[in-house]
């Protein structure tokens, strides 16, 4: 596991993070800033079959995910939860990595590299 102390790195693990800023550095800004800043959810009408309790639904005004709640009707709890992502939300395989977590820090790196013109 990488750490977050780029001085605590070991010299593979410095190189895996490196990669991983990479990986990260394909996405999307607005995809970027979803995962720094966290979705920007906003209610919906629901538009898919939901297994079971009252249905919710969200889409992201930045990247136009969606999320689906369903929640008990006596004490309000999420039963069911469900996520539609983006098309590019998620990173693949061609992107370098299917299923590799990419840390908030490499994300955050990726983001600042790719804006600093902006700045």
């Amino acid at each position: 596991m990488i750490t977050a102390d780029p001085s605590k790195m070991t010299p593979d693990e410095r190189r895996e993070f490196a990669r991983l800023v990479q990986i990260a550095g394909v996405l999307p800004l607005q995809y970027m800033k979803c995962r720094l800043l966290k979705h920007s959810w906003e209610p919906v009408a629901v538009d898919i079959d939901l297994p079971f309790g009252r249905p919710l639904a969200f889409s992201c005004e930045r990247c136009s995910s969606r999320r689906y709640d369903c929640y008990d009707v006596r004490w309000g709890n999420i039963v069911y939860r469900k996520y539609v992502y983006a098309d590019g939300y998620l990173i693949t395989e061609e992107d370098g990595g299917r299923g590799v977590r990419v840390p908030i820090t490499a994300v955050r790196l990726a983001y600042g590299k790719a804006t600093e013109h902006d700045a």
